[in-house]
C-alpha cells in the first residue's frame, strides 16, 4: 500500500455504508482522488465528534469510499458523517518495521 500525506476529506455518510467524499476539508488538503487511483487499497481513519474508525479502503470511484476492511472487524455505525484521511496505522508501522528488520539481516550477519 502507497501512503501519502495531507489527505483529509469530508464526507456526507452515516450509518455503515461506503463513504461520500464532499472536498478536502480545506484548501491546504488534497483529495483522495487526486492522489489514490480507483481500487488502490489504503489505510484510513474516520472520525466523527464521538466514534472512530481505522482500517483498509479503496476509492471505488472520485467521490466514493470502500471501508473494506476496518480493524474492529465491521464499519463502525457513523451516527454523525465523519471525515476521513489517509494514514499510517499501528499496524503498518509493524509491517514496515519487520520489513526493515529483515532486510537488515544480510548486513548484520555481513552478507
Amino acid at each position: 500500500m502507497r501512503l501519502a500525506n495531507r489527505i483529509h476529506e469530508t464526507t456526507s455518510t452515516t450509518g455503515t455504508g461506503n463513504l461520500t467524499l464532499t472536498g478536502a476539508v480545506d484548501s491546504t488538503f488534497a483529495t483522495f482522488a487526486s492522489i489514490f487511483q480507483i481500487d488502490e487499497r489504503l489505510t484510513y481513519v474516520a472520525v466523527n465528534a464521538t466514534e472512530v474508525e481505522t482500517g483498509v479502503g479503496y476509492l471505488s470511484g472520485a467521490t466514493t469510499f470502500v471501508r473494506e476492511s476496518p480493524d474492529a472487524g465491521a464499519p463502525t455505525n457513523f451516527t454523525t458523517a465523519p471525515q476521513i484521511f489517509a494514514d499510517l496505522t499501528a499496524r503498518d508501522a509493524v509491517d514496515v518495521g519487520r520489513s526493515l528488520a529483515i532486510a537488515a539481516i544480510p548486513r548484520i550477519l555481513g552478507g
